[in-house]
Protein backbone atom coordinates (compact mmCIF):
# COMPACT_ATOMS: atom_id res chain seq x y z
CA UNK A 1 0.00 0.00 0.00
CA UNK A 2 1.06 3.56 -1.21
CA UNK A 3 1.06 6.02 2.35
CA UNK A 4 0.34 9.15 0.62
CA UNK A 5 -0.55 12.74 1.56
CA UNK A 6 -2.39 15.33 0.34
CA UNK A 7 -0.15 17.86 -0.60
CA UNK A 8 -2.30 20.89 -3.15
CA UNK A 9 -4.79 21.04 -6.07
CA UNK A 10 -2.95 22.72 -9.07
CA UNK A 11 -5.41 24.90 -11.04
CA UNK A 12 -4.72 25.75 -14.82
CA UNK A 13 -5.18 29.98 -14.70
CA UNK A 14 -5.29 33.02 -17.67
CA UNK A 15 -3.92 34.80 -15.90
CA UNK A 16 -1.70 34.57 -12.74
CA UNK A 17 -2.55 38.41 -11.38
CA UNK A 18 -5.87 37.95 -11.19
CA UNK A 19 -6.07 34.45 -9.79
CA UNK A 20 -3.31 35.44 -6.68
CA UNK A 21 -5.52 38.17 -6.00
CA UNK A 22 -8.57 36.39 -5.61
CA UNK A 23 -6.83 33.77 -3.66
CA UNK A 24 -5.13 36.32 -1.05
CA UNK A 25 -9.66 38.05 -1.04
CA UNK A 26 -10.35 34.18 0.42
CA UNK A 27 -7.85 33.87 3.16
CA UNK A 28 -4.52 32.56 0.71
CA UNK A 29 -0.59 33.85 1.19
CA UNK A 30 1.90 33.42 -1.40
CA UNK A 31 4.10 30.70 -0.34
CA UNK A 32 6.63 30.35 -3.65
CA UNK A 33 6.40 30.69 -6.88
CA UNK A 34 8.63 28.52 -9.30
CA UNK A 35 8.67 28.55 -13.31
CA UNK A 36 9.88 25.09 -15.56
CA UNK A 37 11.57 27.46 -18.51
CA UNK A 38 11.41 24.51 -20.99
CA UNK A 39 7.85 24.05 -20.30
CA UNK A 40 7.28 27.72 -20.68
CA UNK A 41 5.28 27.07 -17.41
CA UNK A 42 4.75 29.76 -14.23
CA UNK A 43 3.28 28.25 -10.91
CA UNK A 44 2.23 30.24 -7.89
CA UNK A 45 1.93 28.51 -4.59
CA UNK A 46 -0.39 29.71 -2.16
CA UNK A 47 -0.92 28.51 1.42
CA UNK A 48 -4.27 29.33 3.35
CA UNK A 49 -3.42 31.38 6.26
CA UNK A 50 -5.12 28.98 8.91
CA UNK A 51 -3.29 26.09 7.64
CA UNK A 52 -3.35 23.09 5.85
CA UNK A 53 -4.50 23.71 2.26
CA UNK A 54 -2.38 24.77 -0.46
CA UNK A 55 -3.13 25.65 -4.33
CA UNK A 56 -0.85 26.24 -7.14
CA UNK A 57 -1.92 28.30 -10.06
CA UNK A 58 -0.04 27.27 -13.01
CA UNK A 59 -0.34 29.60 -16.43
CA UNK A 60 1.37 27.97 -19.56
CA UNK A 61 3.09 30.29 -21.43
CA UNK A 62 2.40 28.94 -24.49
CA UNK A 63 -0.71 30.34 -25.82
CA UNK A 64 -1.76 27.40 -27.66
CA UNK A 65 -1.01 24.85 -24.61
CA UNK A 66 -2.99 27.14 -22.38
CA UNK A 67 -6.03 27.63 -24.56
CA UNK A 68 -6.18 23.69 -25.09
CA UNK A 69 -6.28 23.12 -21.42
CA UNK A 70 -8.44 26.06 -20.20
CA UNK A 71 -11.25 24.64 -23.33
CA UNK A 72 -11.91 28.29 -23.28
CA UNK A 73 -12.61 28.82 -19.36
CA UNK A 74 -10.69 31.39 -17.35
CA UNK A 75 -9.81 28.68 -14.74
CA UNK A 76 -9.67 24.98 -14.46
CA UNK A 77 -9.14 22.42 -11.81
CA UNK A 78 -5.97 20.30 -13.33
CA UNK A 79 -4.76 17.58 -10.81
CA UNK A 80 -4.64 16.54 -6.94
CA UNK A 81 -0.96 16.11 -5.98
CA UNK A 82 -0.30 13.57 -3.44
CA UNK A 83 3.39 13.37 -1.74
CA UNK A 84 4.96 9.68 -1.53
CA UNK A 85 7.99 8.51 -0.04
CA UNK A 86 9.14 6.75 -3.08
CA UNK A 87 8.10 7.75 -6.49
CA UNK A 88 9.35 4.54 -8.46
CA UNK A 89 8.13 2.37 -5.66
CA UNK A 90 4.82 4.15 -5.73
CA UNK A 91 4.33 3.79 -10.09
CA UNK A 92 4.49 0.17 -9.90
CA UNK A 93 2.06 -0.23 -7.12
CA UNK A 94 -0.21 1.90 -9.44
CA UNK A 95 1.24 0.01 -12.32
CA UNK A 96 -0.28 -3.33 -10.76
CA UNK A 97 -3.54 -2.10 -10.23
CA UNK A 98 -4.01 -0.82 -13.85
CA UNK A 99 -3.37 2.70 -13.48
CA UNK A 100 -1.11 4.30 -16.34
CA UNK A 101 1.31 7.61 -16.26
CA UNK A 102 1.00 10.25 -18.90
CA UNK A 103 5.19 9.64 -19.42
CA UNK A 104 7.54 7.15 -18.36
CA UNK A 105 10.12 9.36 -17.51
CA UNK A 106 10.01 11.74 -14.49
CA UNK A 107 9.56 15.31 -14.38
CA UNK A 108 11.94 17.43 -11.89
CA UNK A 109 11.25 21.15 -9.96
CA UNK A 110 14.52 21.19 -7.49
CA UNK A 111 14.30 18.43 -5.38
CA UNK A 112 10.83 17.29 -6.62
CA UNK A 113 10.29 14.34 -8.83
CA UNK A 114 6.90 13.95 -10.43
CA UNK A 115 4.63 12.31 -12.73
CA UNK A 116 0.98 12.64 -13.73
CA UNK A 117 -1.51 9.89 -14.42
CA UNK A 118 -3.81 9.26 -17.09
CA UNK A 119 -6.90 10.62 -16.32
CA UNK A 120 -8.93 7.81 -18.17
CA UNK A 121 -7.11 5.29 -15.93
CA UNK A 122 -7.56 7.20 -12.72
CA UNK A 123 -11.74 7.48 -13.00
CA UNK A 124 -11.43 10.26 -14.61
CA UNK A 125 -9.20 12.37 -12.09
CA UNK A 126 -5.35 13.15 -12.95
CA UNK A 127 -3.38 13.03 -10.06
CA UNK A 128 0.37 14.31 -9.55
CA UNK A 129 2.19 11.95 -7.83
CA UNK A 130 5.65 13.21 -6.45
CA UNK A 131 8.66 12.73 -3.84
CA UNK A 132 11.47 14.77 -2.37
CA UNK A 133 14.26 12.44 -4.08
CA UNK A 134 15.32 14.33 -7.08
CA UNK A 135 17.45 16.99 -7.70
Amino acid sequence: MIKGRFDHLGIIVENLAESRSLMECLGFKLQSEGSLPDKSVKATFMQSERGGVRVELVRFGDKAVRDQRLNGELGKLDHVAIEVEDLDRACVALAEQGIKMQSEVALSAGPMRFKFTRPDTTLGITYQIFDYRGG
